[in-house]
């Protein structure tokens, strides 16, 4: 049930079936609102918002006291509650290297999650940009020396 304002009085009548309103403003013809259907007066929807996301891979090295102190299960921890999919190991050289795919601003935020693992004392976090990798799901990986 929709109302107008009409030009008689402005006396309010109830319209039945329209898809839009009209208000005059003035009683003279080219001044106030003009009547809009609905499809003119809403933006049009981007049809590109509904897609997939972009989809990026990172490589994140982790270096300090990262080893021994549950490092890996503690990002792969987040990255599952973050829907990231990747990889990550410890290296030979005392650092912790994970390789990370998603939305990029779901891997700025896994990043920045990172220095909330318990009873690691991170030193630096580098991060670079790494070709895009598929994974199935995020993997805790050993190298062997």
């Amino acid at each position: 049930m929709l109302y107008v304002n009409d030009d008689t009085g402005g006396e309010e009548k109830e319209r039945r079936g329209k898809d839009y309103y009209r208000y005059q403003a003035t009683k003279t013809p080219g001044e106030g609102v003009e009547d809009q259907t609905w499809d003119e007066r809403v933006p049009a929807r981007k049809s590109g918002r509904l897609s997939v996301p972009e989809q990026k891979t990172i490589q994140i090295r982790i270096s300090g006291k990262v080893q021994r102190v549950g490092m890996r299960n503690c990002i792969r921890s987040l990255a599952s509650r973050l829907n990231i999919r990747g990889e990550v190991m410890n290296m030979p050289d005392g650092t912790v290297l994970a390789i990370a795919t998603s939305d990029p601003i779901l891997l700025e935020k896994f990043v920045s999650m990172i220095y909330a693992c318990p009873r690691a004392v991170i030193r630096d976090i580098e991060i670079l940009d790494h070709p895009l990798t598929q994974f199935m799901d995020f993997q805790v990986r050993r190298i062997e020396p």
